[in-house]
């Protein structure tokens, strides 16, 4: 370790990997693990197991990540061993920043003069409450420069209370904006996102009922959003697909319709699924090759004009929804600009301490301004009416 140290002091830029990097050869393709420490070295080494190939360790400093290679006796490659020369500064390139550095002019020591150094008494105190640590993220610096120089313009304090009076009155204005600025932003999200959480929760309910539809009276109940007619709209024509193209299908085509139409009490199916399920039943020993005097395509027939006229009234009931959907979205914002009875108890609470903070302070920056042009101001008290 010491004579590691004593090498970092006399060779800081690793040189000494260089005399024997053309030594090294490089197979192509090869899989690198870059390591800094001797935990990354073995977590490597855990999971080497799993490649293709054997890893190759890229070593940063063979006590720390190259120590577990060293202990199980796999070879490491110095990270310095992919150095050239172009790229290490030279001593005398270093001597010269450092003279550089120590040559550079001192900073500014600011005004010297009695009258330069009255106008700027006050600079800490104007430019410290702008520090980047005193705003808030999303904050314009600029406008509380304009609001703190459009302030001191019109109270011009003169000590350092109507200073320090001053700096709570601009804090006081200050954070009245703030205020005024959430509480805009509280509605702009209930107008801006209440289309969106609508919508969601409608997916939600309509993902719901895909899933749980057979024992929730069907997704074609009555209350549907148009994201479950949408669904149901596909199922009915993924099902006159099927019929048409291979006839009546009770296991596939008939979950299907049960999932839109539901299950009774004593899981008989319900409305356009109990009439399939029938015509389906009607259909089976012609499928399993007993005589018969059933006429299939006719069945068929009906079941595609039945399949139809439910398509038709469905298409119909997601046109009402949807045109119901905008008109209650266009209610929904236009509710949105009202404040709750909450926030706007909230409101006037912040107003009336705003204004009350103000005007107590606007009353002490004038009694501080009278104290420093040598006017005596009266302390308050109650007066008694009895004598």
């Amino acid at each position: 370790m010491e004579l590691h140290q004593l090498l970092e002091r006399i060779d800081p830029f690793h040189r000494r990997h260089m005399l024997s990097r053309k030594k090294q050869q490089w197979r192509h393709n090869d899989i690198w693990f870059y390591t800094t420490a001797r935990t990354f070295t073995n977590i490597g080494l855990f999971y080497e197991p799993y490649f293709p190939r054997s890893l190759r360790f890229l070593v940063e400093n063979p006590l720390t990540g190259g120590k577990p290679l060293e202990e199980t006796g796999r070879p490491g490659v110095s990270l310095y061993d992919f150095a050239d020369n172009e790229f290490v500064p030279a001593a005398s390139e270093l001597n010269k920043l450092e003279k550089v550095g120590k040559s550079s002019p001192r900073k500014g020591s600011g005004p010297r003069t009695a009258q330069g150094k009255l106008h700027s008494k006050y600079n800490a105190v104007k430019h410290g409450v702008f520090s980047k640590k005193l705003l808030i993220k999303g904050e314009s610096l600029a406008d509380n420069k304009a609001l703190w120089d459009g302030l001191w313009e019109d109270f011009k304090p003169k000590g350092t209370l109507a200073t320090e009076i001053f700096m709570d009155i601009f804090l006081l204005r200050l954070n009245n904006r703030r205020f005024h600025k959430a509480r805009n932003a509280k509605l702009a999200e209930k107008v801006q996102f209440s289309e969106i959480d609508g919508r969601e929760m409608q997916q939600a309910h309509a993902w719901y009922l895909e899933r749980w539809a057979r024992f929730e009276d069907g997704m074609l109940k009555p209350g549907g959003n148009q994201f479950v007619l949408k669904r149901c709209l596909e199922i009915l024509e993924e099902v006159r697909c099927s019929v048409e193209k291979h006839g009546f299908i009770l296991k596939k085509d008939g979950d299907l319709l049960r999932k839109l139409f539901g299950d009774d009490m004593d899981g008989t199916p319900l409305g356009l699924a109990d009439f399939y399920r029938l015509l389906a039943a009607r259909c089976a020993p012609l499928v399993e090759g007993e005589e018969g005097n059933v006429d299939a395509d006719k069945l068929k027939r009906i079941m595609l004009r039945l399949l139809d006229f439910e398509i038709e009234r469905v298409i119909t009931l997601e046109k009402a929804v949807q045109g119901r959907e905008r008109l209650r979205r266009k209610y929904i914002v236009d509710q949105a600009f009202v404040l709750s009875q909450e926030a706007s108890d909230l409101d006037m609470r912040y107003e009336a301490h705003f204004s009350r903070e103000l005007a107590r302070k606007l009353i002490l920056f004038e009694q501080a301004q009278s104290m420093t042009n040598g006017i005596r101001v009266l302390p308050t008290g109650n007066v008694d009416d009895k004598l």
